[in-house]
């Protein structure tokens, strides 16, 4: 239930309804997360190389599971640590980047105002997914998500920011050595 949930919410982040495959983020970062669902807290990893490459790296219950997006070549492949196995997919037309605030605005984003949440002047939006209803604090400083709330039939979802660094290594973005690729 756990893995579900957390898998939605990077989806919902990275591959949302109604963007389209040009968007993704145009600034470098490496950004470290809290993300707490139904009680039950996790780790998350958001990387960019604000070239068209994004990581997101979940930790529950000690099992990691990411899944490198190359918005360029229009593929997501989902890195399975059991069986050091990597799935690659073809994203869809319709999928993109919506955690800043040109994308959540293309999503028809209500803004919510200002405040200042975890120590970050932001902007607030609410969006609706296939996924559920997000709400998603957008810092005026870092220019990413600092936090978001999403509704949706599996719960409660809420994700903080924790740290957020500059660029990320180049070998964040590729399949680890000893993995096994797989396509569909």
């Amino acid at each position: 239930m756990l893995k579900r949930t957390v898998l939605a919410l990077s989806a919902t982040i990275c591959l949302a309804q109604g963007a389209m495959a040009g968007n993704y983020p145009t600034q470098a970062f490496d950004a470290k997360y809290s993300v707490t669902t139904a009680g039950t807290k996790s780790d998350m990893r958001m990387a960019s190389d604000g070239k068209g490459h994004f990581l997101t790296e979940s930790i529950m219950a000690g099992q990691k599971y990411g899944t490198i997006v190359d918005y360029l070549q229009k593929t997501s492949t989902s890195l399975i640590p059991q069986g050091k196995m990597a799935m690659r997919t073809k994203l869809p037309d319709n999928g993109g980047y919506v955690a800043d605030e040109s994308t959540i605005k293309q999503m028809n984003g209500k803004p919510l105002g200002q405040k200042t949440v975890n120590g970050h002047p932001c902007h607030g939006y609410s969006y609706t997914t296939g996924g559920g209803k997000t709400e998603a604090w957008i810092g005026d400083d870092c220019k990413i998500v600092v936090q978001s709330t999403t509704q949706s039939s599996a719960g409660k979802t809420v994700m903080d920011l924790r740290e957020i660094a500059g660029k990320p290594s180049e070998d964040a973005f590729k399949i680890p050595a000893g993995y096994k690729l797989m396509s569909q």
